[in-house]
């Protein structure tokens, strides 16, 4: 099952948050294989939409990390 918006930014603002990798956060996310490549798709999604940020290395990251602002 794949997580909600919500869950996915909940996880990239957290205070123990270091930006990862798509497979990093899936990991940490808990997904499985089988719904990888939907969770990868929605991931794209927020991306294209600004609700998170692809940055260097290929890491996500919440838009807030960026500025400073938690």
């Amino acid at each position: 099952m794949l997580p909600a918006r919500e869950e996915i930014i909940a996880c990239l603002k957290g205070s123990k948050y270091t930006a990862l990798k798509m497979k990093e956060l899936a990991r940490k996310l808990g997904i499985t294989q089988p719904d990888y490549r939907h969770f990868r798709a929605r991931v794209r999604e927020m991306v294209a939409e600004g609700i998170i940020v692809k940055g260097e290395g290929n890491r996500y990251t919440h838009p807030g990390r960026l500025s400073g602002d938690v």
